[in-house]
């Protein structure tokens, strides 16, 4: 189950806790939720290098750089080397992405 997936589940399950007049747990499992998809929008913000982005999506450099060259990935940096965002990558099917510590 993906992170995404999770937090549509936990509203779901919100939802039928309120149905059955459990107010309060389905007030635990929204904050929850929201708490979560405010992480992952906040992650697809992150602005990765090259190589980095190579790690997380299973494409080459080579390949990510032919992408921002023919315009289907958009170089974020401002100047210098070139980084995407992490929510903009493509994923190579069957890829199973690493978590990355970025600091």
């Amino acid at each position: 189950m993906t992170a995404r997936e999770l937090v549509t589940q936990w509203q779901a399950e919100a939802a039928v806790l309120r149905r059955r007049g459990q107010e309060g747990g389905a007030v635990v499992l929204e904050g929850c939720a929201a708490e979560l998809e405010s992480a992952l929008a906040a992650g697809d913000g992150e602005r990765l290098t090259l190589a980095q982005a190579a790690l997380v999506s299973g494409y080459s450099v080579p390949h990510l750089r032919r992408l921002i060259a023919e315009g289907s990935l958009r170089n974020v940096a401002s100047e210098g080397r070139p980084m995407v965002r992490r929510g903009d990558l493509p994923r190579k099917p069957g890829h199973a992405v690493p978590s990355l510590s970025i600091g």
